[in-house]
């Protein structure tokens, strides 16, 4: 089992050119002990897996991108997915309570990754270029802000579970 946790470690690093497990984690958007634990747990969680395989026969040549390139298309969609997660404590006027939640760039970088991953499901599954997936999921998010904000809330704690060293985020 440890061999495959660290064949998908050396894969990660290696796709996302990283020279080391803190490089790797900085790409990734996790802290450098999420690795260890994935380790002594003797799993690495699906999404970062998935980054590893091959698109799915039928996807077309657009549809493969490289990770800069996800990269960027992802952060766009984390931007939209903050603000509106973000929304309430940015427009209170509080800047006390505001500006060290917005110095936390921890559940930003959780919620890109998830963005990331999800471009590369809807680009699969539409069989679209990632441009088309970028739009598609900024629409879906935009029109329901109420449940983007669920979803996106949902995700970062499960994303906390997922990495217990990381300190609690409200």
């Amino acid at each position: 089992m440890e061999n495959v946790v660290d064949e998908t470690i050396a894969g990660l690093r290696s796709v996302l050119s990283a020279q080391n497990n803190a490089e790797l984690a900085r790409k990734l958007g996790i802290d450098q002990s999420t690795i260890s634990s994935w380790r002594s747990r003797g799993r690495v969680p699906n999404r970062f897996v998935q980054m590893l395989e091959p698109p799915k026969e039928g996807v077309s040549k657009n549809a493969t991108q490289s990770w800069p390139e996800l990269e960027e298309r992802g952060q766009s969609i984390a931007l939209v997915r903050f603000t509106i997660l973000r929304q309430k404590i940015a427009s209170s006027g509080d800047v006390d309570t505001a500006l060290p939640v917005f110095l936390d760039l921890l559940p930003f970088w959780l919620v890109m990754h998830r963005a990331v991953h999800e471009l590369r499901l809807k680009m699969e599954a539409l069989k679209v270029d990632l441009k088309t997936a970028q739009a598609l999921l900024m629409q879906e998010d935009l029109r329901d802000p109420q449940a983007t904000l669920d979803r996106v809330a949902n995700q970062l704690e499960e994303d906390l579970k997922d990495n217990p060293h990381l300190k609690e985020w409200k």
